[in-house]
């Protein structure tokens, strides 16, 4: 997906197209359902789509208004939106001998051959990156560790956190429930 990461201030390639995408080169199931799992951004970017469509709301603009607010995550977005977001967050940082590597894979990943503009600092040791966004559904959230526990802390508490109840008990149960393949075996 070569716009699912973007320089800051920057656009991404819009979700739409993604999910026509990803079902254009589609060739069917890898395994039997049920019997194991497997990992993968597009189907994340169709699950944002269906619930941008189910609520009449784009994705992001539901995220923000029936997630973050209401648990008062307002350091937290897909963007960086706020002066605390931008002064305060940390750059992703790699060892500096992988610096051709990162660039390599960005390059690989975007087809623009602008991996090297991802890189914003590089000393002896370290390599620091540009702040960049990814794909909402697919990954994205920015925020400080302290608001994402606020969410962990929701999960933990049936769904509920400050009198502010997002999921139901019944709801908050099944996603911590471990699932398991038809042979028996942990996914």
């Amino acid at each position: 997906i070569p716009l699912s990461i973007s320089l800051d201030g920057n656009n991404l390639t819009d979700p739409d197209m993604v999910v026509r995408r990803y079902f254009e080169g589609f060739k069917g199931l890898m395994f039997e359902p049920g019997s194991a799992s497997s990992y993968s951004n597009p189907p994340f970017v169709m699950l944002g789509q269906i619930v941008a469509e189910a609520s009449g709301q784009p994705y992001i603009e539901y995220v923000q208004e029936h997630i973050l607010a209401p648990l008062g995550m307002e350091n937290t977005d897909f963007p960086y939106s706020t002066e605390a977001m931008i002064a305060d967050a940390a750059a992703p940082a790699f060892p500096a001998t992988q610096v051709e590597d990162v660039i390599t894979m960005v390059d690989q990943a975007r087809g623009l051959g602008d991996g090297a503009d991802f890189i914003r600092e590089v000393d002896d040791q370290f390599a620091w990156m540009n702040r960049y966004n990814v794909m909402a559904a697919h990954g994205g959230l920015i925020g400080p560790a302290t608001e994402v526990m606020r969410f962990a802390q929701m999960h933990l508490n049936d769904g509920e956190l400050d009198g502010v109840r997002l999921l139901s008990p019944e709801a908050a149960a099944q996603m911590q429930e471990m699932q398991y393949s038809t042979t028996g075996d942990p996914l």
